[in-house]
């Protein structure tokens, strides 16, 4: 028998909420694989968007970072940061944002700031990036997996402000 996982399965399940009709802002790691297996199995018509400004971007492998040149060889076209916020995410034209966090609470947060306390962190981390961005234009959001844990109710130090859009 062969065994999945967690994540395995968390990503081939986020891969399945997707559609040739979505728009979607798409985060590294996970969310990613998730959005690219969509593509490249059941939903061939997805557009995908990168923070970076990458615009209906269709990669041969999976993306290390945003900035990774696979994916601007890969899109469609690319615009500039603020153009992607301002136009895409803040002008309603995303369908669905899939993004990771490196803790998320049972509220949705994300923690993507450091792990452990701020001014003397064990891990510090890139940022929120995108994450934010998505909220305000009514998007569906898809946030996980997290590789860490954290009690019910929390999400470290500095989670994103608010209660997430989980799902509409």
């Amino acid at each position: 028998m062969t065994t999945f996982t967690p994540s395995e399965m968390m990503t081939i399940s986020a891969a399945r909420l997707l559609t040739n009709q979505d728009v979607c802002f798409v985060g590294i790691g996970a969310p990613s694989a998730a959005c690219n297996l969509a593509r490249l199995t059941h939903a061939p018509k997805i557009t995908l968007i990168y923070e970076s400004g990458t615009l209906c971007t269709r990669p041969t492998v999976l993306p290390l970072s945003i900035g990774d040149g696979e994916l601007a060889e890969t899109a469609l076209t690319t615009v500039s940061v603020p153009e992607m916020f301002r136009y895409w995410l803040q002008g309603g034209r995303i369908s669905i944002g899939f993004l990771g966090g490196a803790q998320i609470d049972r509220f949705a947060n994300l923690n993507t700031t450091v792990v452990g306390p701020y001014n003397a962190p064990k891990v510090r981390l890139p940022g929120g990036g995108g994450a934010p961005a998505p909220n305000p234009a009514r998007a569906r959001v898809w946030r996980g997996p997290a590789p860490w844990t954290r009690p019910p109710g929390t999400a470290g130090a500095s989670a994103a402000a608010g209660r997430a859009l989980a799902s509409r």
